[in-house]
């Protein structure tokens, strides 16, 4: 075999499904196996390969939306992995080498004001409410509150580079359904660390018991954790029930099963706001898909196994989910401390907020965990104050006006369905503003944005909704 083609097919398997499948796979074998950091050096230079092979750096958002998922253990301890900065020397190196072996294209031309794209605009625009919180109240921590800052700073800027490097390709308009892929993935691998998590319990009885008390414990994440991810990757699971292949019965199946664990989680919120959702999900899928009687026979047939299921192990399950539902959505101190404590934290400083080293650690005793208030809405009103509610609000517009505005792709209305629901829930928990997951969130607002003509969706639009020059 010559030497290009075997250059062509390392570069085909760089750009194409069966690398999200590897990657996968290497988060799933370094999690069940406990080997998570060594795993995930592993993954880090997989992900990296690419850019010494390629032009694209996809293979980059398939790191950052993945790998939080390879972690099996207590992740808290992150100073004595400092180490895994090192992992940044191929990463750079990669960005450099790709730059000038393939003479990579970049767009600096979009980032003048005229041609900001909205979305990308206000993102950049959050750093000023991160600066700003908590500075008439006085930080204790100041470091942390430099830390949060620098985070929101680094996604910024990686947003950037992603816009730039990404605007001017031709492939642009697939990246919708890659990041699609990589959620089916994501939602693959958290339903089969569930079911090994399952398993491993080595008993009914003792899933029943971790079911009633939500003693799921998969190392990245509990239960909330797990139903927040799920809100994320059902839609995306069902988007693949609209296309025209074969394949839709699996996709069906893959659906419903997490549904089904995101149930077992006994995370309130996350099913309440899926469950919602998910009758228009399926009655629109019936409405769209080509293999319509492929998908309504899967579907019943699922559905029918399901209930089944459900019958044969009512005495056991059933009761242990009406005792968490029992519960309605004000236990855990959300009626009790976190939203009075947000109310407080607003009212003595509703300018700024109190930033985010506010009673840092207090809450749970560890020194390092931010008061999380359990609700988007009133974690920036407490922690930024108005400040941060006028920026994080107008951002909020910019993000769904972009789906508004690719309203006619399946891609981008599933991708908005998945945002939705995830923002749902995040209206009543702390996802949102968790690190991993608002990095996740925000490589969906890129393939949603990135798809735009470069007239439309802009920072300063002579209209809100409607391409720049259409008159």
């Amino acid at each position: 075999m010559e030497r290009s083609a075997i250059f062509e097919k390392i570069k085909k398997f760089f750009t194409g499904d069966l690398f999200i499948c590897a990657a996968s796979a290497v988060i799933f074998i370094g999690w069940v196996t406990g080997l998570w950091v060594e795993f995930l050096c592993v993954l880090a230079l997989l992900c990296t390969a690419p850019l010494f092979f390629t032009d694209s750096n996809r293979s980059l958002l398939v790191f950052f939306l993945q790998f939080t998922f390879i972690i099996s253990h207590n992740h808290h301890d992150l100073a004595s992995y400092w180490w895994l900065l090192l992992l940044l020397i191929p990463l750079f190196g990669g960005l450099i080498f790709q730059t000038i072996r393939f003479r990579k294209e970049y767009r600096w031309d979009i980032l003048r004001l005229s041609k900001f794209k909205g979305q990308h605009f206000f993102l950049l625009l959050l750093l000023i409410p991160f600066a700003l919180g908590g500075v008439v109240r006085g930080h204790e921590k100041p470091l942390v509150v430099f830390l949060a800052f620098l985070i929101i700073a680094l996604v910024g800027l990686a947003y950037t580079y992603f816009m730039v490097s990404n605007i001017g390709r031709e492939d642009k308009k697939d990246l919708p359904s890659f990041v699609l892929k990589n959620l089916v993935a994501v939602g693959i691998i958290i339903s089969l660390q569930m079911l090994v998590y399952y398993l491993k319990l080595g008993s009914v009885d003792a899933i029943v018991e971790a079911i009633a008390k939500k003693r799921h414990a998969l190392g990245w994440g509990g239960p909330n954790n797990i139903g927040t991810i799920y809100t994320l990757t059902i839609p995306a699971t069902l988007y693949f029930c609209t296309k025209d292949w074969k394949w839709t019965p699996l996709f069906v199946v893959a659906a419903i099963a997490e549904f089904a664990l995101l149930v077992s989680t006994g995370s309130r919120g996350s099913i309440l706001v899926v469950t919602v959702a998910m009758p228009a999900m399926l009655l629109y899928i019936m409405a769209i898909t080509p293999h319509k009687r492929a998908y309504g026979f899967s579907l019943c047939a699922v559905i029918l196994v399901a209930m089944a299921g459900v019958i044969l192990a009512a005495d056991k399950i059933i009761p242990a989910l009406a005792d968490r539902f029992a519960m309605g959505l004000d236990s855990n101190g959300r009626m009790e401390f976190e939203y009075p404590a947000a109310w407080e934290a607003f009212r003595n400083h509703p300018i700024f907020g109190v930033g985010w080293d506010y009673m840092m650690g207090e809450r749970v005793n560890d020194g390092y965990t931010p008061l999380w208030f359990h609700s988007t809405l009133l974690q920036v009103g407490a922690v930024m104050g108005v400040v941060g509610l006028l920026f994080h609000g107008v951002w909020t517009f910019c993000r769904y006006r972009t789906f508004y505005l690719g309203r006619k792709d399946t891609r981008i209305q599933f991708l908005f369905v998945s945002t939705l629901l995830f923002e749902g829930y995040c209206m009543v928990d702390t996802g949102f503003f968790s690190p991993s997951f608002f990095v996740m969130i925000i490589i969906i607002q890129f393939a949603a944005e990135i798809t735009l003509d470069e007239n439309e969706g802009l920072a300063l639009p002579r209209r809100l909704f409607e391409p720049k020059g259409d008159d």
